[in-house]
């Protein structure tokens, strides 16, 4: 009975990791990071995501905040943080993003990455991702113009400043909810684009704002961001995901990697729910290749990274006993 469970639950992670399969965007709802937040704008910590000006140690420029769970300080935790009193509306985490800075003229911040594929020419997607203010919010302003830059090459931003590129997408109404509010949108790009980045693309004179909070919180405007997806909704990729080749999964204390088409893998990682890497392998063409752990994992969400043809490809992996 416990083989038979076993498959069962195996097939499951198998039929959940070919849902998620379609999803072009890496590392969607910021589950998998290097080390737990420790302050904010840590945003680096995060598994293929980037602040545009990958310089995370300065405070002239743009550094969007990580939030999780598992944040040790009050500028980095969730629910309750510095900022806002919110829970992740997938998962454990969220980024949070600076729109308006009524000290700071133009000040803004980004968040971008790689798509595991290209967006293709004329094939429509569709675009998803969930915004909040944060059910209760410690800042004084709420802003429009919300917006996203599908790119051939990545942004580049000047320390803080405002990137003017022209969004594909923008939400042009005030991001003022308590709630979580799903935004979706269809786009047909008329040239493949390869990379993404959300944030404000205007400046101060071009966007609308407002005080919210009258007597107390900072003289900014937040909003946060989780589960962001992309998918390709004509179904014809004319480049096969490299995360269609693997399938990935747990049993007798192993975790097993499809490997069908024998890709040269260039490495395997293993990150439990904290960010925390408990297993590394280097290249291998295995067909299947089953990493014998040295300790039983206990029942939980386990994440797996591949990357191979310098493409990487994130697994989740759920654990139960």
């Amino acid at each position: 009975m416990k083989y038979i469970k076993c498959l069962f639950f195996n097939l499951l992670i198998w039929l959940g990791v070919a849902q998620a399969q379609s999803n072009l965007v890496q590392n969607p709802s910021f589950e998998i990071f290097s080390s737990c937040p420790s302050s904010s704008g840590q945003v680096n910590f995060l598994y293929d995501w980037n602040n545009v000006s990958f310089n995370y140690f300065s405070d002239l420029v743009g550094t969007p905040d990580f939030l999780t769970t598992c944040g040790t300080s009050p500028l980095s935790v969730l629910p309750q943080n510095s900022f806002a009193t919110l829970n992740a509306y997938e998962g454990n985490s969220v980024v949070a993003l600076g729109l308006y800075n009524s000290d700071i003229p133009n000040f803004r911040e980004y968040i971008s990455t790689e798509l595991q594929e290209p967006m293709y020419a004329k094939t429509t997607y569709q675009v998803k991702f969930h915004l909040t203010g944060g059910s209760i919010q410690n800042y004084k302003y709420q802003s429009h113009d919300f917006g996203v830059v599908f790119s051939e090459s990545p942004l580049t931003q000047f320390l803080y400043n405002v990137i003017t590129e022209t969004p594909q997408i923008t939400i042009d109404t005030l991001i003022n909810t308590t709630q979580w509010v799903e935004y979706t949108f269809e786009i047909t790009p008329q040239r493949d684009f390869s990379f993404i980045t959300f944030g404000s693309f205007k400046p101060d004179n071009l966007i609308n704002y407002q005080a919210v909070n009258f007597t107390t919180g900072a003289f900014y405007s937040l909003v946060y961001i989780d589960d962001i997806s992309i998918t390709n909704l004509t179904n014809q990729s004319i480049q096969k995901n490299t995360s269609d080749l693997f399938k990935v999964f747990y049993f007798d204390n192993s975790i097993h990697i499809l490997n069908p088409e024998g890709l040269i893998i260039d490495f395997a990682h293993i990150f439990d729910m904290n960010g925390n890497k408990i297993y590394t392998t280097n290249q291998m063409d295995d067909e299947h290749a089953i990493v014998s752990l040295s300790n039983d994992l206990s029942p939980g969400m386990y994440f797996a990274q591949i990357s191979s043809k310098g493409k990487i490809s994130n697994y989740k992996l759920v654990i139960t006993k």
